[in-house]
């Protein structure tokens, strides 16, 4: 049984994906689960950490909402992407709001450069009107995430690291805390440990 569930939900996956809705399968599964969320539910957005590729596609099949996400810091009014009602990528949190500007900044150390290929990766900087003008009484911590550029744009660094897909869309792919320097120099994610391991995320 369970594996016909998994198959019920890759066959709609694959058929909303290329534009065609599952009316059958609606009604005789999705609207059963649809209704253990009240049954009126048209679309759901997740913020915060990136969700997992996996956990999108199966929430978005298995409830028939529109599924997206959304990705910011506090730092920057909470929302600097966001995905597109008809975006039925997986894993991605979307393209910048028109009030926010992003560009990547390389990180050698990490092994992640915005020259990168098959898509530029780095990390994430910020920066227009709705980045804040620093941390309150924490100088330091200020100066070493913002900076002004000759144009007069506040940027932040986030932190988090990207990659930008030829759409504009981008998904977050690694975090520079989450990475630790081995013995000899080698850097690795422990979020990406803990995933294999499936452990706790550190």
């Amino acid at each position: 049984m369970l594996n016909l569930f998994k198959y019920a939900i890759e066959y709609k996956n694959s058929w909303n994906k290329s534009g065609f809705p599952t009316p059958l399968l609606d009604w005789l599964l999705v609207s059963r689960l649809k209704n253990l969320l009240g049954g009126r539910v048209v679309s759901l957005f997740c913020g915060g950490a990136p969700l997992l590729a996996d956990t999108q596609a199966f929430t978005r099949a298995a409830f028939g909402v529109v599924l997206g996400q959304a990705w910011a810091l506090t730092e920057c009014t909470a929302c600097a992407t966001v995905t597109d009602a008809h975006d039925f990528s997986d894993g991605r949190c979307g393209a910048p709001t028109f009030t926010t500007q992003v560009r990547l900044r390389d990180w050698e150390e990490g092994g992640y450069k915005a020259t990168d290929k098959p898509r530029p990766r780095g990390e994430l900087i910020l920066g227009g009107r709705t980045i804040t003008a620093g941390y309150y009484k924490r100088p330091q911590e200020t100066e070493e995430a913002f900076e002004v550029d000759g144009d007069g744009v506040r940027w932040l660094a986030s932190g988090d690291i990207g990659e930008i897909y030829p759409d504009g869309t981008i998904k977050v792919i690694d975090r520079k805390k989450d990475l630790v320097k081995l013995q000899h120099g080698e850097y690795i994610s422990l979020g990406k440990v803990s995933d294999s391991l499936n452990l706790p995320s550190i």
